[in-house]
Parts: C-alpha cells; structure tokens; sequence
C-alpha cells in the first residue's frame, strides 16, 4: 500500500482492512466489505469504525452481509 499502487475498487471478504492499509492508502478507491452476519472472525466495532473512517474520508463504501458465517458460498460471489 505504500507503494503508490492505485487500484478502483477494493473488496474484502470476511475480515476488515488490514493494518497496513488505512483510509488514506484508499483515497478514491470504493470499498466492499462482505461479511456473514455470523462471522465470529469479524470484529463489527471495528469494521463500522473502518466504514466511517472510509466514508468521511470521501470513499464509497457499501456492506455486504449474508446469512451465514466466516465461509462464504460462491452463490454470494454472484453479486460482483
């Protein structure tokens, strides 16, 4: 992330960012954050504090949630 690579759109499947990339690494970068809705991996304070972060920062941000929890179906992979 540090690198400069620039890229649209980042999608993170059941988990939230990653240490190393922070909001200012996403400028101009839409971001999906898909996740069960009983994923026990997913901290949910921490991935709504991240939507915010994204958001104020001016990026589109959108949630994906399912039923289920931390695998996800390849039916769910359909709504890319």
């Amino acid at each position: 992330a540090s690198g400069g690579v620039r890229f649209g759109e980042l999608i993170v499947c059941g988990s939230t960012l990653p240490p190393e990339l922070s909001p200012c690494h996403l400028s101009h970068t839409r971001v999906t954050f898909m996740v069960g809705r009983d994923d026990q991996f997913v901290n949910r304070e921490e991935l709504e504090a991240q939507r915010n972060a994204l958001q104020s920062a001016g990026n589109a941000v959108r949630l994906v949630e399912f039923d289920g929890g931390h695998r996800i179906a390849a039916s769910e992979l359909l709504f890319f």
